[in-house]
């Protein structure tokens, strides 16, 4: 496995909105870096700041994040992560994130398929 090499936090905050433009309209996510109070614009903008500081291989600074996601104070990133946490106990939300989640680690990490003695797994007798 190998981390990809990226141009930074606002690299990041782009390639984490591609993935969300599956979720949420696009000029929600033009917003994103707005006093917006809206639902879809807050939940988007806290799955963002939860991916950067729990699961970036860069792991960013709570004031570094708020910075560049709309001027946020630390403490507002802090309260996004601990949101985005306890949503994961509603089925249909955490269904959502883990489908963000594992989209945002494939996009930064390469991985390498390994084959160890092929001839020793084959799959011909359970096709039977």
């Amino acid at each position: 496995m190998k981390i990809k090499n990226n141009g930074g936090i606002v690299q990041e905050i782009e390639d984490i909105k591609l993935i969300l433009k599956k979720y949420y309209k696009q000029e929600e996510l033009d917003k994103l870096n707005t006093k917006t109070r809206k639902q879809e614009v807050v939940e988007a903008r806290q799955i963002i700041h939860t991916l950067l500081r729990n699961m970036s291989a860069n792991r960013y600074s709570l004031k570094y994040i708020g910075i560049n996601t709309g001027y946020k104070d630390h403490s507002t990133v802090l309260h996004s992560i601990k949101t985005v946490e306890d949503l994961c106990f509603n089925r249909v939300y955490k269904k959502k994130f883990e489908d963000i989640k594992f989209q945002y680690l494939e996009q930064q990490y390469y991985f390498e398929p390994i084959v160890r003695c092929p001839e020793l797994f084959s799959f011909d007798e359970y096709l039977k």
